[in-house]
């Protein structure tokens, strides 16, 4: 209650402000540049927050509250599954490709490990959608991932190439020369 107070205020103290400000027909970006001050980030989030609450205390339509607490319960009840990565594994006669389904990755968060030539971990982080406080439902996974792969050869660490679209991480690492095998008629 004590957040919603010092929101009401702030929206208050907001509002006087905007009903002081004169209008000069003849230059009105002085003022639209005066009303952009007053409406800052804080003043939006405010509103946000008050919106929240506004929606749960005035009552939603009753279908909408419903759903809300059916969504609320079962994630209550629903332990906590961590995000594993759906991984394809293919081998060629030079490389070995490592296709990882990771949609809305940070970036700066992916570390690729060795554990040796033949063990990788995929490690990094599933970024919350930005309009995660307004959420109704939640099917999607977020947080921190993990995933240990073992390869079925031996690779070169150092000549890894990496590519990332469509929510797919791919690896490519040239195959050991110690494991590769030439086919009869290539050089």
């Amino acid at each position: 209650m004590k957040h919603l107070r010092e929101t009401m205020k702030h929206f208050q103290k907001t509002a006087e402000r905007l009903s002081k400000l004169g209008f000069n027909s003849e230059q009105p970006w002085k003022t639209l540049s005066q009303m952009n001050e007053l409406l800052d980030g804080e003043f939006w989030e405010n509103m946000a927050t008050l919106g929240k609450y506004a929606d749960q205390t005035w009552g939603e339509p009753e279908e909408q509250q419903e759903t809300e607490q059916a969504v609320t319960k079962a994630s209550a009840k629903a332990p906590a599954k961590k995000f594993v990565p759906n991984v394809d594994l293919f081998k060629t006669d030079t490389r070995v490709i490592v296709s990882c389904e990771i949609s809305g990755f940070d970036r700066d968060s992916l570390e690729v490990k060795f554990i040796d030539p033949r063990t990788i971990i995929i490690m990094g982080r599933i970024r919350e959608h930005t309009f995660a406080h307004a959420r109704l439902t939640k099917e999607r996974s977020y947080g921190k991932f993990r995933r240990e792969i073992k390869l079925p050869v031996a690779v070169v660490p150092k000549k890894m190439k990496v590519e990332y679209a469509d929510g797919v991480l791919e690896l490519q690492f040239i195959r050991s020369g110690k494991t590769r095998r030439k086919q009869p008629g290539t050089t």
